[in-house]
Parts: structure tokens; C-alpha cells; sequence
């Protein structure tokens, strides 16, 4: 109602509340609204946390997989040249 041009006496008149009711209750907008943007931030950070934690493992996975596989490799290589004797 404000937004569409009222003053602030008019849209009190107009919701049968006292100013001092309208002012608390914007304040507790605003600090609602505050804090969902704290939030919004915190859960930001979090994601961030946690995707290096996730690229991480996957990089610790990659190297242990790579490492087994030449291990394997290398124990082939004897196998093989006996066959061939």
C-alpha cells in the first residue's frame, strides 16, 4: 500500500493498525530478511567448503587408481618374460 503511494497514516488507517504496530512489524521484515541473506551466505561458503573437499577425493581416488594400475603392470612384466622362456 505504501509502495503504491499512501502514506504511511493512510495504509495504518486503511489495515485498523497504529503506526508503532506498522514500524515493528517492517523492522521485523528487515531483520528476517537480514538474516536469510546470512544464511544465504553461510550455505554459499559451505558449497564452496565442500566442493574442494569432493575435488579433492576425487584427485586422491584418481592417484591411488593409477598408482594400483602400475603396480599391476609391473607385476605382469615378470609373468610375461617367463612364459616366454
Amino acid at each position: 500500500m505504501i509502495a503504491s503511494g499512501r502514506t504511511i497514516a493512510e495504509t495504518c488507517s486503511a489495515l485498523h493498525v497504529s503506526k508503532q504496530t506498522l514500524h515493528r512489524w517492517r523492522a521485523s521484515q528487515t531483520i528476517a530478511v537480514r538474516g536469510e541473506a546470512g544464511q544465504l551466505h553461510e550455505l554459499r561458503d559451505e558449497n564452496v567448503r565442500l566442493r574442494r573437499i569432493v575435488a579433492d577425493q576425487a584427485l586422491r581416488i584418481q592417484s591411488l587408481q593409477d598408482e594400483l594400475k602400475q603396480k599391476r603392470q609391473a607385476n605382469r612384466a615378470p609373468e610375461a618374460r617367463e612364459r616366454g622362456k
